[in-house]
């Protein structure tokens, strides 16, 4: 395992730049000429350490250990904290989402109902190449968004009719069951 400060000097100087520029080819941003974002972000406590981020054009990155002078935004969290944060997004999510798809098999469709005019869309989830069993949810996209965010739960939404269920019933419970982690309104 990484020393505390290894941990923050890679993921400001290697990882954040490299995910910046990425984003920003995929995605550019335009009408951001000429602009200049600066944060500050300052890791209190023990191992504690500060850096400066510049966004200049919404296209270009710049990292400056210690800091910067008179930032737009300045975010102070516990160092001990942000660790936690890096590791937790990296490693406990994806041994849990491993842990919950490993023994699944079936496949789960996701009809989101569009507005009127707009073309049916489908989002097709085959686990461990397996077509049967299979379930297919229809909501509008408001309410997956509530179930996805935990703000909603899967049995209430079916229960007043905002989700529709079609297929095999007991497929739809084990997934419940196996991903409620990534869902906070089933648990």
């Amino acid at each position: 395992m990484p020393e505390v400060t290894e941990i923050f000097e890679k993921f400001f100087e290697s990882v954040m730049p490299q995910m910046f520029q990425t984003v920003t080819e995929v995605f550019p941003v335009s009408g951001m000429e000429g602009t200049t974002f600066t944060v500050v972000v300052n890791l209190t406590g023990e191992n504690g350490t500060t850096y400066g981020i510049t966004i200049e054009d919404a296209r270009e990155l710049t990292i400056t250990p210690g800091g910067l002078d008179d930032p737009m935004l300045t975010v102070e969290l516990p160092a001990s904290l942000f660790v936690d944060m890096i590791r937790n997004t990296v490693s406990s999510p994806m041994q849990d989402l491993y842990n919950a798809a490993k023994d699944v098999q079936g496949t789960i469709v996701f009809e989101p109902l569009l507005k009127e005019g707009q073309p049916p869309l489908s989002v097709k989830l085959i686990m461990n190449q397996a077509e049967d069993p299979n379930i297919t949810l229809s909501a509008d996209v408001p309410t997956f968004m509530r179930l996805m965010n935990g703000e909603e739960s899967p049995p209430t939404a079916f229960m007043q009719g905002k989700i529709k269920i079609d297929g095999n019933m007991p497929f739809g419970m084990e997934l419940m069951t196996k991903f409620q982690a990534f869902m906070p309104g089933m648990s």
